[in-house]
């Protein structure tokens, strides 16, 4: 494992490691024993999977919560949707209520 100046996290294939120009091996490393190779998950990263962000799956209650939300192309209104109403005599290409229509 390495880290570099800006704590990023990363891993080499080195065959020796050398620290404050130690070369010996060492006797343990997360109780382990031995010519040791530390894994994820001795190093609290069991959950990780290097995988890029767009190629993870939605949760379960995220894709539940989008499902819930209207198309914005084409939304299908439930209920009794409202609206502003126009001021009298306006002449532009906004949707007209039927107050407006009315008031007309």
């Amino acid at each position: 494992m390495v880290v570099d100046a800006n704590g990023n996290v990363g891993t080499r294939a080195l065959n020796t490691v050398a620290f404050n120009g130690y070369t010996a091996p060492v006797t343990s490393v997360s109780g382990r024993t031995g010519a040791v190779v530390l894994t994820k998950t001795d190093v609290g990263l069991a959950s990780v999977d290097n995988t890029a962000d767009m190629a993870k799956p939605v949760s379960t209650a995220t894709q539940t919560a989008l499902n819930l939300k209207a198309n914005l192309a084409s939304p299908d209104l439930t209920g009794i949707p409202t609206a502003p109403t126009a001021s009298i005599a306006t002449n532009t290409n906004q949707l007209a209520t039927t107050k407006f229509v009315k008031d007309q």
